[in-house]
């Protein structure tokens, strides 16, 4: 036998070997690569060769290695603070606004300590995110908090008028590193700006959830035409996996759910009728996000705007008005106070 068939691996101890000499540090093949050993094992030496390549292995476990050590902070070039500033480059005001810029504002918050108004920038994104920066001066300014909303209450119980405030809250990191709700309180200068944040966080939240419902559609829908797969006799594996294969399956081997004729009729009509009323919530839904548009469209005409700001004079003119009601009523009320403390010296004295 020559040099060469010798160093040729023909089955998985002499394949486990080879991989314990390479130069990278050991690690158990995978089980496709034992199966190929194993193949390979009751093959012809040429064909041995040709079959077992430890190569892709190697490479594939270099580059977990080289990960890992990246991640451990071992290599020199990308060290742990190097990583974090680039984290907070990509969440300046600069790059939030070329990215996914969708609603920026100068807003009063409310401070949870203090109890005081404190102004602020805020900007909401795409992703249904609110960034809160110091001031809008500095572009490479990095966000104080970052709050993802998910949703918003009307806001009572404050001084300020209540048409002008509003409670958002989302789940996000606290100063412990644990997840807790969240809850910021915003003021804005007119209703109309209010108006506009409320409907803008709507539409962002609606597309989030669109989003997440598509994906859920997908995945139901693919599960179910598995199901129905099966049932016509093969077994197509989840996209999840990484190989996809087929094979036909006997009578002996079909699912147990599929084992006589009516079973195999009753789940095939109930995947059907799963799917139809899938792709029926699917079209409401989409008629709903048409309706919601369209109600955005009108709301947001010129006409529209122009209503809700003479409706917002109005309301502030009220108020006012209410305001100098209330103060006249307190001056009567002290000319009442002082008339009856006169009275009272008058009878004392018995003038």
């Amino acid at each position: 036998m020559s040099q060469r068939s010798k160093s040729i691996p023909r089955t998985a101890q002499d394949f486990t070997v080879i991989r314990s000499k390479s130069p990278v540090e050991f690690i158990a093949p995978a089980p496709l690569n034992l199966n190929v050993a194993r193949k390979a094992s009751h093959a012809s030496p040429s064909s041995a060769a040709a079959e077992i390549d430890a190569t892709p292995s190697i490479s594939r476990h270099s580059s977990i290695t080289s990960s890992i050590k990246n991640k451990r902070g071992s290599d020199s070039s990308n060290s742990p603070s190097e990583t974090t500033v680039a984290r907070v480059s990509a969440l300046s005001l600069s790059h939030l606004q070329k990215s996914q810029l969708t609603l920026p504002a100068h807003l009063q918050k409310l401070n949870a300590v203090s109890q005081t108004w404190e102004r602020r920038f805020f900007v909401l994104s795409e992703d249904a995110k609110i960034y809160m920066y110091h001031d809008d001066a500095d572009p490479n300014s990095s966000p104080i908090a970052i709050l993802p909303v998910e949703g918003y209450v009307p806001t009572t119980g404050l001084d300020t008028p209540q048409t002008l405030t509003l409670n958002v809250f989302g789940e996000c990191a606290v100063a412990d590193g644990s997840l807790a709700m969240v809850q910021w309180t915003l003021q804005f200068p007119d209703e109309a700006s209010k108006f506009l944040w409320v409907q803008s966080i709507s539409r962002v939240l609606d597309e989030r959830g669109s989003t997440k419902l598509e994906l859920l559609m997908e995945r139901t829908l693919s599960a179910d035409s598995n199901v129905k797969n099966r049932g016509a006799g093969h077994y197509v594996a989840p996209e999840h996996t990484t190989l996809s294969r087929s094979r036909s399956l006997g009578t002996k081997n079909l699912p147990q759910s599929f084992s006589s004729p009516s079973s195999f009729v009753s789940n095939f009509s109930s995947s059907v009728g799963f799917e139809n009323r899938a792709a029926l919530m699917h079209q409401r839904y989409q008629e709903y996000m048409s309706s919601q548009k369209e109600i955005q469209k009108k709301m947001m005409s010129p006409e529209a705007i122009k209503q809700r700001q003479k409706v917002a004079a109005e309301i502030a003119a009220e108020h006012k008005r209410l305001a100098r009601e209330h103060a006249e009523w307190e001056i009567l009320q002290q000319k009442k106070a002082l008339l009856a403390k006169a009275d009272s010296m008058r009878n004392a004295l018995g003038i």
